[in-house]
C-alpha cells in the first residue's frame, strides 16, 4: 500500500526555523544536511508505517 505524506504550514515552518537556528550557529551547509535528514526521515515509509501501527496501539 501506497502513503502520501505532507507537511503541514506549521512544520515547514518548523523546518524553516531549525534551518535558520543551525544555519546562523554552524552554516547553511550543514542546515542543509540537517533538515535534508529530517524530511527524508518523515517521507519513509517505514517510519510511517511504524506510527501508524504504534497510534493504533
Amino acid at each position: 500500500m501506497t502513503y502520501t505524506v505532507s507537511f503541514t504550514p506549521a512544520a515547514t515552518a518548523d523546518l524553516e526555523n531549525i534551518f535558520d537556528y543551525i544555519a546562523e550557529k554552524a552554516g547553511e551547509e550543514i542546515a542543509r544536511g540537517y533538515v535534508t535528514r529530517i524530511y527524508r526521515y518523515c517521507l519513509g515509509s517505514k517510519h510511517f508505517l511504524t506510527a501508524a501501527v504504534l497510534a493504533r496501539i
